[in-house]
């Protein structure tokens, strides 16, 4: 879909809408809603899987040893021979995260990460956010609940039909009550 106005700009270098290519090689990378992760793949190979570089046929214990520092960076605790099917949906969750982060992201889309997380799987992702902030990551998250983005946002801005309603607003300075008004 062509967007009828505007555009799309990181770091001064315009994305053409729709091309997933140029938006990776511009630092942009996207987590879906329902998670890509093979499930018979351990963690290792789903690592591995559509990661840049050359290839090549590697061992278990090399593919482990190559993204173990790269998981444990991003907080990832799991045991890189599991299998993905076998894991908590908030250790997948992890996983496509570090997958995201495998390139040089700047920008990190986050499309309703917290649907299916219970409240210590929500408060983990929240940290996880808070450290990729640190680290110069621009994390854009697509919440629903109210009180989420009141606990993780720095900046606000509601969409209604695919439309602009306000926005962007200092967190700070926006009540429950008025998110929820501009929301409704």
């Amino acid at each position: 879909v062509q967007p009828t106005s505007g555009g799309v700009d990181v770091m001064g270098r315009e994305i053409r809408t729709g091309h997933v290519g140029e938006s990776r090689a511009a630092g942009v990378e996207l987590v879906h809603q329902s998670f890509a992760l093979p499930p018979s793949f351990t963690v290792a190979e789903t690592m591995e899987f559509g990661a840049p570089g050359k290839g090549g046929i590697y061992s278990r214990k090399a593919l482990a040893d190559k993204w173990r520092n790269h998981l444990a960076d991003l907080d990832v605790q799991v045991d890189l021979g599991k299998r993905i099917r076998d894991l908590p949906i908030e250790t997948q969750q992890g996983i496509e995260i570090a997958r995201a982060l495998v390139t040089d992201a700047k920008v990190l889309i986050l499309d309703e990460p917290t649907a299916a997380l219970d409240p210590a799987g929500i408060e983990t992702l929240f940290a996880r956010v808070r450290r990729l902030k640190e680290r110069g990551v621009t994390v854009i998250l697509i919440l629903h609940k109210i009180r989420e983005v009141l606990g993780i946002a720095a900046t606000v801005t509601v969409l209604r039909g695919g439309r602009k309603v306000e926005g962007p607003l200092v967190i700070a300075d926006v009540s429950a009550e008025r998110l929820a008004s501009l929301i409704v």
